[in-house]
């Protein structure tokens, strides 16, 4: 007897082919924008970093699953889906759980290329999870258990990508918030 693939497999297919749409995070908490950065290569600035988070969560709390979060790259240069996944891949660790695996996969077949002014948007909410948005449409959303630390950690971890850009935002997050924002 074959086993037939549940209604429930198929989701994740569908959401990639488009046939179904993700609805918008609901935000239940307040995000402010907390620190921004611009990321360079040989001297050319490739994006700008945006992070919100709560005003009162400092660094050491942004990675924390109870801890919402939304960062936003915007672009400034032309990348494509496998540069993309070629720069993540280089700073998320080989050895994963097949849940965590599962999870990345499916986000890197969610990117899509960009032009200069295309934004990306990560945004974690405790309840939630995380969800992957270009130009404000949803491209993929996983509530799978250890992800938000593991891929908001490829700007905001310990092998980060850029660390400058990594500590420019942290730096920033932990200055005392100011009237002026």
């Amino acid at each position: 007897m074959k086993n037939k693939p549940s209604f429930w497999s198929a989701i994740p297919r569908a959401l990639l082919l488009g046939l179904v749409s993700l609805p918008a995070l609901a935000s239940s908490s307040e995000l402010t924008l907390r620190a921004e950065a611009t990321a360079t290569w040989l001297f050319i600035d490739v994006y700008k970093a945006a992070l919100y988070a709560p005003e009162k969560v400092g660094s050491q709390q942004l990675l924390q699953e109870t801890t919402p979060l939304n960062l936003e790259l915007c672009y400034l240069r032309a990348i494509s889906k496998e540069q993309f996944v070629e720069a993540a891949s280089k700073a998320l660790p080989e050895d994963l759980s097949p849940e965590l695996k599962a999870a990345v996969q499916g986000l890197h077949q969610a990117y899509q290329n960009v032009e200069p002014n295309d934004c990306y948007q990560l945004r974690y909410e405790p309840q939630q999870g995380v969800q992957l948005s270009l130009n404000q449409q949803p491209l993929f959303q996983t509530a799978t258990a250890g992800f938000k630390q593991l891929y908001f950690g490829v700007w905001l971890g310990p092998n980060a990508l850029s660390e400058k850009v990594r500590d420019q935002l942290l730096t920033e997050v932990d200055k005392p918030v100011s009237n002026a924002r």
